[in-house]
């Protein structure tokens, strides 16, 4: 049966564990819908939403995650573990990771839809290897990174990060790549 998780715009502040869905990967799809959410994760370590699971379709509808830690293993919102069929749509959110860490990062492939939303970070989105065949649509939204060490000459993370081949980012409608530091590529 489907989860909705209703925040009633509600703060929850975690220490490293925030909301993680993992369940067998079998031939169902999981539907989670969760809406009206502030989730602050103040650890070193951790992620606000993590899914360690295929099969699920995952919504986030004026949700907002935040790290408030300078550590680089500490993300908003991760996306994979092991598993295929995952599906997430992120509508009217703000996913802000600090200085060191990643807004959103993947590790399987995934069907990934960022609308009217925000997501910063060291580098905003962070497509790991394992990500072959996903599917990134971001329409009139802001992908921030903020790494303050980039350079131009070397193989620095920019605001966007693909180490896995076959990935189709599509930027649509009004959106925007933005980059703090004045070397930062995109």
């Amino acid at each position: 049966a489907p989860i909705t998780i209703d925040g009633n715009n509600k703060t929850i502040t975690t220490n490293g564990k925030g909301l993680r869905f993992q369940a067998s990967n079998t031939v169902n799809i999981n539907t989670v819908n969760i809406k009206n959410l502030t989730i602050v994760n103040a650890s070193s370590e951790g992620r606000c939403i993590d899914t360690r699971v295929g099969n699920i379709n995952l919504t986030l509808e004026n949700v907002n995650l935040y790290t408030t830690h300078s550590a680089s293993n500490t993300q908003p919102l991760t996306i994979g573990g092991k598993g295929n069929n995952i599906n997430v749509t992120i509508n009217n959110s703000a996913i802000e990771a600090g200085k060191s860490g990643y807004g959103i990062i993947t590790f399987n492939p995934v069907a990934l839809n960022i609308n009217n939303s925000e997501i910063s970070g060291y580098a905003a989105l962070y497509i790991k290897p394992g990500s072959a065949g996903s599917v990134i649509n971001v329409v009139n939204s802001i992908l921030e990174g903020i790494n303050n060490a980039a350079q131009d000459e070397s193989n620095s993370f920019a605001t966007v990060v693909t180490e896995d081949n076959d990935i189709t980012i599509n930027i649509d409608r009004n959106s925007k790549l933005v980059a703090d530091a004045g070397k930062n590529a995109q």
